[in-house]
């Protein structure tokens, strides 16, 4: 049986029933992460499809395990997420739109000016 694995949108798999449980009793698989394995309908909690699968009294405690019967090196279950940099970006947008406020600034104080100066030959009153 393959098992796939989703927690929140990341995905792994497929695994072993023997890998699930030892992934869940180092505490690298959670209980309530998603499973499924082809014959369910759907994605259901891990601690369902395990309990369903085996029963619980087959499953080793981590009280109960061993130095030989913990692995020395976790294979990495959930894919790192890369997400792009933007403080390029975000840096030059800031700079375009601070610029953009100093040139508006900069023609409402010219016009107010002008005003102020003249508004006596502008207005008739």
């Amino acid at each position: 049986m393959q098992i796939f694995i989703t927690r929140g949108e990341d995905s792994s798999g497929p695994y072993t029933l023997e890998q699930v449980q030892d992934y869940l009793s180092q505490g690298v698989l959670l209980p309530d992460d998603f499973a499924y394995h082809e014959g369910l309908e759907d994605w259901m909690p891990l601690e369902q499809l395990i309990s369903k699968s085996v029963p619980l009294e087959d499953l080793p405690h981590p009280a109960q395990m061993t130095e030989e019967s913990i692995p020395s090196k976790a294979e990495p279950v959930l894919a790192e997420v890369v997400r792009p940099s933007i403080q390029g970006k975000g840096k030059k947008k800031i700079v375009i739109t601070m610029a953009a406020c100093l040139l508006v600034v900069g023609v409402l104080g010219g016009a107010a000016n002008f005003f102020l100066k003249n508004w006596r030959k502008i207005l008739p009153f």
